[in-house]
């Protein structure tokens, strides 16, 4: 939210840092028990907030 208070406000991408950690903490949890187990992939969500930073380009 510290974009919209600048000038001009600025786009930005919020990343859910709080539910990384906490996964992260669980694989690891996870790890130290079974530490030949396979490799795990995933994808939490993020949000883009397209504020005054972005415009298309300038054409003349």
């Amino acid at each position: 939210w510290e974009g919209a208070l600048l000038t001009p406000p600025l786009t930005t991408v919020s990343q859910p840092v709080e539910d990384l950690g906490t996964r992260a903490a669980e694989l690891i949890i996870e790890l130290i028990g079974k530490p030949d187990r396979p490799p795990v992939f995933e994808e939490l969500s993020d949000a883009l907030t397209v504020r005054g930073s972005c415009a298309p380009p300038v054409t003349s």
